[in-house]
């Protein structure tokens, strides 16, 4: 084979795995987890939440965990957790698939290993750990209305924050997270600014007017929290009746 014929060969193969490369990554890409998002329960010491969203229907969408230790070794499967599994629609055209799990019987101080999906679509590997079993000091961060400029600003804070308080056991959030609470696109910048840093600590969210429909626009009767709120976020279910999962900080004038 000549030189010329060898390159030709060479590209003529590599253009076949370019057109592959990215036939998989665009099937694979709608199946993949994402917005995967980790939040406390009323157990922090032996539970832990997590929610994630689909762009395509996952037949049987869960999670595995493990203690980090036994990631490696392949005597110890981990513990798989079915999803609870819901359709979230977007607009009138687009829906996603949103999932949540919450992890039980978890050890006290320890590190777990956690991914979440459907197979062959699973998220990568990550990790967190849960609350000892008795009281001892810790550190979280609090954050205000974050709500405009999210993805271009407020990014660099929560970079910021996660290298300066990296063993922040949570993050809390007091509400206005977004300007428009039903606007998917603002949600998007919300979970672009994090980042992975929900993956590993822990988010407590509180609901903001903004998380709300902008009076302006909506009649009253329609004025009802953002339906991606509940689905989005998996929080504990020990509030008052019709305000399960939504903690409110504020319900005064929107700014």
């Amino acid at each position: 084979m000549t030189r010329f014929l060898r390159i030709k060969s060479y590209m003529i193969l590599a253009g076949l795995c370019l057109l592959l490369c990215v036939g998989q990554g665009r099937a694979g890409d709608t199946a993949l987890p994402e917005r995967i998002i980790l939040n406390l329960t009323e157990t922090p010491f032996s539970s832990q939440a997590v929610t994630w969203r689909t762009r395509e229907k996952s037949l049987s969408p869960g999670a595995e965990i493990i203690p980090i230790s036994d990631l490696l070794n392949p005597e110890i499967r981990p513990r798989t957790f079915p999803a609870l599994s819901s359709v979230v629609a977007l607009d009138d055209k687009t829906s996603v698939f949103q999932h949540s799990v919450v992890f039980t019987g978890l050890v006290p101080g320890m590190i777990y290993a956690y991914r979440v999906g459907d197979d062959p679509a699973w998220s990568e590997w990550n990790q967190f750990k849960t609350a000892q079993g008795k009281p001892e000091p810790f550190t979280f961060l609090y954050f205000g209305d974050v709500q405009e400029q999210v993805f271009s600003m407020c990014s660099q804070v929560f970079r910021v924050a996660f290298q300066k308080e990296p063993d922040a056991r949570f993050w809390l959030f007091a509400g206005d997270m977004v300007d428009n609470g039903p606007d998917d696109r603002l949600w998007a910048e919300f979970f672009s600014a994090l980042g992975w840093i929900p993956r590993t600590t822990p988010l407590v969210l509180v609901v903001g007017n903004h998380e709300y429909p902008d009076p302006r626009k909506t009649p009253r009767d329609q004025h009802h929290i953002t339906p991606l709120w509940r689905p989005q976020f998996t929080l504990p279910e020990n509030g008052p009746e019709g305000l399960v999962e939504t903690p409110v900080h504020f319900a005064g004038k929107r700014a």
